[in-house]
């Protein structure tokens, strides 16, 4: 019995230029996540080459190290000349150990690629899936 049309072998013509350039962009990532990969690298870049300029960064890292040191988060100033003693309520103690931890093992160069890693990674899970 002879096959019907409906049954006929798949066409083996070959596949036109925009068959093939629409196949291609089905394997790229959608433009949201092409902008988020692209600002995470940015804001890597920012992070990174701008380095310390933060003011606050060595107060950071000092503090730190003393949450280290003693074991447990200071509850007065102990750096500042005029508010020395006085109650003082460290809340980024945590970060500020974070700092310290990071500068002390792999120097204020890789805790600055850290954090631009950290950032860019941040702006990459924002992309749904």
């Amino acid at each position: 019995m002879p096959a019907s049309i409906d049954q006929a072998a798949p066409s083996t013509a070959p596949a036109t230029a925009s068959d093939r350039a629409v196949g291609a962009l089905r394997w790229l990532p959608s433009p949201v996540a092409i902008m988020a990969f692209a600002l995470g690298g940015v804001m890597f870049a920012i992070t990174v080459t701008k380095g310390v300029q933060d003011p606050d960064y060595f107060w950071h890292v000092t503090a730190g190290k003393l949450i280290a040191e003693t074991g447990r988060v200071p509850s007065t100033d102990p750096f500042s000349f005029t508010w020395f003693g006085l109650p003082w309520t460290p809340h980024e103690w945590l970060s500020e150990l974070l700092i310290y931890r990071l500068v002390d093992g792999i120097g204020r160069v890789g805790a600055l690629l850290v954090f631009g890693l950290f950032l860019a990674f941040f702006v990459l899970e924002l992309v749904p899936e």
